[in-house]
């Protein structure tokens, strides 16, 4: 039901973290990825990770800014000269160089996440676009944060950005549709990651955060990763302009007194 056999993916922010997880999954279920982040030499050792444990050629390695608005451009040339297709995409890259009060935040700093995570994430979805309207099939996955559903003052322009995320997924999804592309968002909460490291390594403080999460488990990459495998296969095929939160049930739980605390504690 979630076989991507055949499939051609793009996913930035692949080497670590979510979208690590992300290109895992989709190559063990039979995918090619392109596989993007800043730095080209951890782009180059995970694709070539993928193809010797795989034992097939599934992976290639580029790295790219995604601040840069031509990236797309770049990302698309070398996937289809490399597998001749394109089938799906994932915008997993985001930037978040603040956090703290919302009085204290940088007018370059809030201009630099709406630039980052906003613009440059719909320009990249705009250029992979024209293809997959062109084979009238596709689909775009957005990786948003539940930053982006939360009323939290510590994360007010990154939570902004990420709300504004999904308005993109939303709008692109209506637009796309007629021509066979489908277009969701997906929130993960808190993720076992480097960026999480200091939540999950500390006792207290991931105590803490539990307190705000229904599962009371931290997530793992996997968990999103499954998600967003099954938005890109065909068993997802009637569904578009979603929002599915991957966050244990963060979102639906009722505003934690405890969260505000949490989060500063987690992102200090």
């Amino acid at each position: 039901m979630l076989d991507l056999d055949g499939k051609t993916i793009i996913v930035t922010g692949a080497t670590k973290g979510i979208g690590l997880g992300i290109v895992w999954e989709l190559v063990e279920r039979g995918a090619q990825v392109v596989v993007s982040s800043r730095n080209a030499d951890d782009c180059r050792a995970v694709a070539e990770e993928l193809n010797t444990r795989t034992g097939r050629n599934c992976a290639i390695g580029l790295d790219a800014d995604i601040e840069s608005l031509d990236v797309g451009d770049r990302l698309l040339a070398a996937c289809l000269s490399a597998f001749g297709r394109i089938d799906g995409l994932v915008c997993n890259a985001a930037v978040m160089p603040f956090h703290g009060p919302s009085d204290q935040t940088p007018p370059e700093k809030f201009a630099q996440l709406l630039h980052g995570n906003v613009h440059a994430t719909f320009r990249l979805c705009q250029t992979v676009s024209v293809p997959l309207r062109a084979q009238k099939q596709g689909s775009i996955v957005i990786i948003g944060s539940a930053a982006g559903l939360i009323a939290e003052p510590l994360l007010m322009a990154y939570g902004a950005s990420k709300l504004a995320q999904i308005h993109v997924a939303k709008c692109l999804a209506t637009e796309l549709a007629p021509y066979g592309v489908r277009v969701n968002c997906v929130p993960p909460g808190l993720i076992r990651s480097e960026q999480s490291r200091p939540v999950w390594t500390d006792p207290e403080m991931l105590k803490q955060m539990l307190g705000t999460i229904a599962i009371k488990r931290i997530g793992e990459p996997r968990d999103v990763a499954a998600v967003v495998a099954f938005l890109l296969s065909d068993s997802s095929s009637y569904v578009t302009g979603t929002v599915i939160p991957v966050d244990g049930g963060m979102t639906s739980l009722p505003a934690s007194a405890g969260l505000a605390d949490a989060l500063d504690s987690a992102f200090s």
